[in-house]
């Protein structure tokens, strides 16, 4: 940085295009940095409508046109690095960054290069494995491509930061120093999660007064696990009368669940309540009495997770090496083998049953947050990072 009294510019890149958490992500991070005394700016290279305006067919119509050009998807991503590049060298002349983080993209080079060009130290914040992503999801991987442009961007990269242990693991085969990568989790702002009374409206509308609410909010993907938590709803509501369930949130599986929900008739236990503004997620779950994470990947921590914890809630997750490393089994949360509903159900029973049981983990969960895992953290280990990497 050329002057000693000048606030050191960051640009985060992001090439995001239908999620929403790695957007609250940077916003979040990007907040306690500026309070730390960096100047922040965010570029969406594809920047998506506010889901709010979309209904339950728009999001069926989304995921058909993404089936039909999957083919394609590939192709065009590496034909629109040109029009990237142009954008970023633009920005970059007026913004003038000290510092470029990029959210690792598949296919992506762009950000590399102008960082490069400009002789801009390049940060890659790596949240997910690309590579395992596409293979499992409907678009048609280009491997050789794929894998020569990701292992590019991570050995030119400057630092890297990995969300979990397991995913820095994953990036070692890139060919990568792993002295260069850091981890760095997630975390969350527990003053949005705040306990307040439940709000009267929600709890009206669907009917959830006086009932033990078991609840899950997020995306409705294949590896978060909707398709174990429904087949053990028949037994929950066999077994007890004063409990429902409420799914929040929108995705693919979002078809499958509902035709299941509908075909048993249980319309009346299981609550679909469809999109909900991320402004609204904290009044959802603060009405719930236990919080479900059915599933995830081999190296993710969904942001969720982190939510139900900083809102106080009883939690059970998947007992995966990320998620166990943030939730003490039976001390923050339970933790069950994701690929076996019994031991799902058998967890949601004994949460059902104990309500001091319920209260204990949630209070827990909630300190254990606001002593690792704020986005305070995060962002103190950001920026320990860049004045590391600004001194060489």
């Amino acid at each position: 940085m050329s002057e000693l009294d000048k606030k050191p510019r960051l640009l985060f890149v992001n090439y995001i295009y239908n999620e929403k958490a790695p957007e609250i992500t940077l916003e979040e991070i990007s907040r306690e940095l500026s309070e730390k005394g960096y100047e922040i700016k965010i570029l969406y290279q594809n920047k998506i409508n506010d889901s709010s305006n979309k209904s339950q067919y728009s999001f069926i119509k989304d995921n058909l046109k993404r089936k039909f050009s999957k083919y394609f998807h590939g192709l065009n991503s590496i034909r629109k690095n040109i029009l990237y590049i142009i954008r970023e060298f633009k920005e970059v002349n007026e913004y003038r960054p000290d510092f470029i983080i990029y959210r690792s993209a598949i296919y992506n080079i762009s950000s590399l290069i102008v960082a490069k060009r400009k002789k801009i130290p390049f940060i890659i914040m790596s949240d997910g494995a690309d590579e395992y992503e596409y293979r499992i999801s409907d678009f048609l991987l280009i491997p050789l491509i794929a894998r020569k442009l990701l292992e590019i961007n991570f050995k030119r990269a400057n630092r890297i930061i990995a969300l979990s242990n397991e995913l820095k693991s994953y990036l070692l085969q890139y060919r990568v120093d792993a002295d260069k990568i850091s981890v760095i989790s997630l975390g969350s702002d527990y003053h949005k999660f705040e306990k307040v009374d439940k709000d009267s409206f929600i709890l009206s509308k669907y009917d959830l007064s006086e009932k033990i609410i078991v609840g899950f909010v997020g995306s409705f993907l294949k590896w978060h696990g909707l398709e174990n938590l429904i087949k053990v709803i028949p037994n929950i509501i066999a077994k007890h009368e004063n409990v429902k369930f409420l799914l929040v949130g929108i995705g693919p599986e979002f078809g499958c669940v509902k035709e299941f929900i509908s075909r048993h008739k249980y319309e009346t236990e299981v609550i679909l309540v469809g999109y909900v503004p991320y402004i609204d997620i904290p009044k959802y779950i603060n009405i719930m009495d236990i919080t479900i994470m059915p599933s995830s990947n081999f190296y993710g921590t969904p942001l969720k997770i982190f939510e139900y914890m900083a809102a106080g809630k009883a939690c059970i997750a998947p007992r995966l090496g990320p998620i166990a490393n943030i939730i003490r089994d039976k001390k923050d949360g339970l933790l069950v083998d994701p690929w076996d509903g019994s031991e799902l159900e058998n967890a949601i029973n004994i949460l059902i049953s104990d309500e001091k049981y319920r209260n204990e983990l949630g209070e827990n969960a909630r300190n254990r947050i606001k002593g690792f895992y704020t986005w305070k953290h995060c962002a103190n280990k950001i920026d320990l990072m860049l004045k590391n990497l600004d001194k060489q």
